[in-house]
């Protein structure tokens, strides 16, 4: 009998897969992807873990993260139910998106976690979307080969899984990716339920409403950059708008435009409890 699974080692790295519901594509253009992986490092950010692979295909995804204090199955819960609602409004659909459940491994042998690095960033090749992995711009190949910097991935994590010395590291990925996968099938301990499934039929209200709604009554206005001597209870309608507009599924970076400040005020705003 295997061991039993851990559902929260703060500090553990865990294989996460998840599906489209019914095999479904989530990912129908090339802006769907950038803004999923921005929700990625939202949520990774927010919930101080790190990712130290990911890649992207077409009716799934795989990422490779390092969880902090936060559980794991809290920050799937986020990312998952921000993209749907997202994606349904973006392209008028309906019905559940993901499959209520994902898949997940806690990842703590060394050689398993090497040969899963290989394996993600094979998975585009092996599904026969392109022929070398390098082909592929939506995994984060390039990211720990170089040149390309990542604010998402945590290339110096991945590196130092598999040599002490980035350059050794970087050399030691590329002869992994040049070996055949085999008969190699990732294991996963558990299929974890989300609490409830993501939001799929109601379309997502637009910032200007939720802002209406925040501001009847109450004599403020709240889009758009804040003056000086600004009331207190403003910056909590603020505050409370960034939480109800990441609900509907929108971007840090979406809701800070609307804001008129930085994506990182709102990552500040959002640490705030109501």
């Amino acid at each position: 009998m295997g061991r039993p699974w851990r559902l929260h080692v703060p500090g553990a790295i865990y294989h996460v897969v998840s599906r489209g519901s019914g095999g479904q594509t989530i990912f129908l253009s090339d802006a769907d992807r950038l803004l999923f992986l921005g929700m990625l490092e939202e949520e990774v950010r927010r919930a101080g873990a790190a990712v130290l692979s990911v890649c992207l295909m077409g009716n799934h995804f795989h990422v490779l993260i390092r969880i902090g204090d936060i559980p794991l199955s809290v920050v799937m819960q986020r990312l998952l139910c921000r993209y749907a609602r997202y994606f349904n409004a973006a392209h008028d659909s309906q019905g559940h998106f993901f499959q209520s459940r994902f898949k997940a491994k806690l990842c703590d042998d060394i050689e398993y976690l090497i040969t899963l690095l290989r394996y993600i960033h094979m998975n585009p090749v092996k599904d026969g979307f392109v022929q070398e992995p390098g082909d592929w711009r939506w995994s984060s190949y390039h990211q720990i080969v170089g040149p390309i910097r990542s604010t998402l991935v945590a290339v110096d994590e991945t590196l130092a899984l598999l040599a002490d010395d980035p350059e050794t590291a970087r050399k030691r990925f590329r002869m992994l990716l040049g070996e055949p996968l085999g008969d190699f099938v990732p294991q996963f301990d558990v299929e974890v339920q989300t609490k409830e499934p993501p939001p799929a039929a109601k379309a997502r209200r637009t910032l200007d409403s939720l802002a209406q709604e925040l501001e009847s009554g109450s004599g403020l206005k709240l889009l758009g950059r804040p003056g000086p001597g600004r009331p207190r209870n403003l910056t909590k309608l603020r505050r409370r708008f960034a939480a109800d507009a990441e609900r509907e599924g929108y971007s840090h970076s979406e809701i800070a435009r609307a804001l008129g400040v930085c994506p990182s005020a709102v990552s500040q705003y959002l640490q705030i409890k109501f």
